[in-house]
C-alpha cells in the first residue's frame, strides 16, 4: 500500500521540504534495492533537515535490524511485523 504525504501546493513547496522529500526518496530507493549503506546516509540526511521525521527514524531502525540479520534473497521490500 502506498502512502502519500501532502507537502504543499504544487510549485510552492519550501526548499527545506523539497530537500527532505528528495533525500527520503533516495533512501527509499536504496532501501528497496538492498543498498543499506546508501539508504542509511539518505535517511540520516533527512534527520539533519528535520530531526523529528518519524519515517526516516523508522527506516533507520529497520536498516539496523537488516544489518544484524539480512533479509532473504526473495525479499520484496516489505517489512513484516513480528510483534506489537
Amino acid at each position: 500500500m502506498r502512502i502519500y504525504e501532502l507537502l504543499g501546493r504544487r510549485g510552492n513547496i519550501p526548499v527545506q521540504i523539497a530537500s527532505l522529500r528528495d533525500q527520503y526518496e533516495r533512501g527509499l530507493q536504496n532501501y528497496r534495492s538492498r543498498n543499506m549503506a546508501e539508504a542509511r546516509l539518505a535517511f540520516a540526511k533527512c534527520l539533519e533537515i528535520f530531526p523529528d521525521d518519524g519515517p526516516a527514524k523508522l527506516f533507520l531502525h529497520r536498516i539496523e535490524v537488516f544489518e544484524a540479520q539480512a533479509p532473504d534473497e526473495n525479499w520484496d521490500g516489505v517489512w513484516t511485523m513480528t510483534e506489537k
